[in-house]
């Protein structure tokens, strides 16, 4: 009997120390950071397309806004990036014009937040397996828990929610937004998206971008990472998991958060989607070699 309860106590000894030197292997394996030359392939290619300038051009009023856009089809977009709406685009605009507009620029978001993501999903399946990240694969894990805004309390954790946050915004639901900001399409088209931040003078108001590149860049941030929007980002992961493009109408409901003050704001949004063909929108693309 004494023999077998030192070799019940000898096993529940390797067990406890197993266990320890197990754990403690996972852990210094999550954190571990391996010294490289630099170069992640997936990570370059997002920042190359994301500091590649924009070529803007200008349009002194809304006649010669349309004669820069043309009626370009919406499988045939052109990188024709318009710097600003023209001061009589309030008198003189209309819906089409407003949306061709906007959309080589939601177009070209989209292109980075896919980059985005693909470096991003490379980083979280090595987390998942507990494989080390390599320096930069670390900065820039870390940049976007920053840029994300995520609390969590390991990588895994921040991993998962950023899953959720870093993807492709709705067209549809983006010029919609911009419609009820510019209380369809009459002010604010300095801030066409209504996006509010706290000033140096701690006044909480409408950001002025200097162009419509700034304005859509700010107004995905605001999508990916608010929390007025969690039920849309989960709407939009579940979605994603069978299909490519993210139609507004789908997603109109993970609005239900945000701007609860305003009774009729789905309503709202939703009756703007009627006025234009949101299907065209959100199945638009660049045109190819262009």
């Amino acid at each position: 009997m004494k023999k077998l309860c030192l070799i019940l106590l000898a096993v529940g000894v390797v067990g406890v120390v197993a266990f320890y030197l197990y754990h403690c292997k996972s852990q210094s394996v999550e954190n571990q950071v391996i010294q490289t030359d630099g170069s992640v392939p997936e990570i370059d290619a997002y920042f190359a397309a994301q500091n590649q300038k924009i070529q803007f051009v200008d349009a002194e009023n809304t006649a010669k806004l349309k004669n820069l856009l043309g009626m370009y089809a919406y499988n045939q977009v052109p990188r024709v990036y318009v710097r600003n709406f023209p001061s009589d685009f309030a008198q003189n605009g209309d819906l089409d014009t407003f949306i061709r507009t906007l959309l080589p620029y939601i177009l070209r978001q989209n292109e980075l937040l896919q980059l985005e993501r693909h470096a991003l999903l490379n980083i979280t399946e090595k987390i998942h397996k507990d494989y080390p990240l390599t320096e930069k694969e670390e900065a820039f894990f870390n940049t976007l828990i920053e840029k994300y805004e995520t609390l969590e309390r390991d990588y895994k954790g921040h991993a998962s929610a950023l899953y959720h946050r870093v993807d492709r915004i709705s067209p549809s639901l983006a010029v919609v937004q911009a419609l009820e900001a510019t209380e369809y399409m009459k002010t604010n088209f300095q801030s066409p998206f209504g996006v509010r931040r706290w000033n140096a003078q701690k006044e909480y108001q409408q950001v002025v971008y200097p162009n419509l590149a700034k304005a859509v860049e700010d107004y995905a941030l605001e999508i990916n990472r608010g929390l007025s929007y969690d039920l849309f980002h989960n709407k939009r992961s579940i979605y994603r998991g069978s299909h490519y493009e993210l139609p507004g109408r789908a997603f109109v409901k993970g609005f239900d958060l945000y701007k609860p003050e305003q009774k009729d704001y789905i309503q709202k949004i939703t009756k703007f989607l009627d006025d234009f063909d949101e299907q065209d929108v959100d199945f638009a693309t660049f045109k190819k070699g262009n």
